[in-house]
């Protein structure tokens, strides 16, 4: 995915890629709109439905169902009210006041989305297991060790993540954190997921399904094929325009191209040696505005 090197939205959250689309699929008629949007992309490393458990390129495939605090505008890079719908830092920066966005619902009928599921999400990431990239960072402000247990971690997370009420949550942090803010947005890993359901079957329930409160609901994750998507209707902050959305993983560069000029996918990422092959094409590259790397 670093590869990839800029930032692109398709459905309402930054992605590190840059694609090439089919150009006459972009112009087609409104009467032949299209009912499902699939993207071929190269097989990412991670093809599965655990956050924790993957790096940040990992996220790929599950952003459309995944929501965070902290969004990112994507024209700015500006920090954006997402499930946060305010934040503010203590004085000495070792404490973050979060205030969250009322009304939102997990799919699947998991409930409505709480301080208790913020507090989660944290203990996920955090956990020793977790191999995110922002992993070892959370663990620092949760002041969890290398060698604790699962047991220890979440303790260690209850206390540092003081509830308030089910809307409000307080962050508190071992060291001075003013770039917190940044580990809460949609530009690194802390995504919102279910403490419902967790408390309803563990990682054996996480592992079959990617569950969050994003514009997109899981479908089906076929490894080393594809994972599917259906289109949430009426969501909170936007709903797609497109019924369903494919990730088909893809992993020669050179197939990506033939079966974009074909018109078995509607956008794909090339690679550089063969982005003028797609252009001759027809196809057209759309690049992201946003830098790889922000401060």
């Amino acid at each position: 995915m670093q590869r990839w090197g800029r930032h692109v939205a398709l459905w309402g959250v930054v992605l590190t890629v840059v694609l090439v689309m089919n150009v006459a699929w972009a112009q087609a008629p409104a009467r032949e709109k299209l009912e499902r949007l699939v993207i071929a992309v190269a097989p990412l490393g991670w093809d599965t439905n655990f956050s924790w458990l993957q790096s940040r390129s990992g996220m790929l495939d599950k952003r459309p169902a995944l929501e965070y605090l902290v969004g990112i505008d994507r024209n700015t890079g500006a920090y954006i009210p997402q499930l946060a719908e305010k934040w503010e830092m203590a004085p000495d920066g070792k404490s973050w006041t979060i205030t969250l966005r009322q009304g939102v619902k997990f799919h699947e009928h998991w409930g409505e989305f709480t301080a208790k599921d913020v507090r989660h999400s944290i203990f996920l990431i955090s956990q020793p297991e977790s191999v995110q990239t922002d992993g070892p960072l959370c663990r620092s402000f949760m002041g969890i060790g290398k060698n604790v247990s699962i047991e220890e971690a979440a303790k260690q997370v209850e206390q540092m993540v003081e509830i308030v009420n089910d809307h409000q949550v307080i962050i508190h942090t071992k060291v001075v954190a003013p770039e917190l803010v940044d580990t809460l947005s949609a530009k690194s890993d802390l995504v919102m997921e279910s403490k419902a359901r967790w408390d309803a079957g563990g990682k054996e329930l996480y592992n079959q399904r990617v569950v969050g409160t994003g514009p997109f609901e899981f479908v089906e994750r076929k490894v080393g094929s594809h994972v599917l998507y259906k289109r949430v209707e009426n969501h909170w902050r936007k709903t797609p325009e497109y019924k369903e959305l494919e990730f088909r993983w893809v992993p020669e560069g050179v197939t990506r191209l033939a079966t974009l000029i074909a018109g078995e996918v509607h956008i794909s990422d090339i690679d550089r040696a063969l982005q003028k092959d797609a252009t001759d094409k027809g196809m057209k590259i759309i690049p992201g505005k946003l830098a790889n790397v922000g401060h």
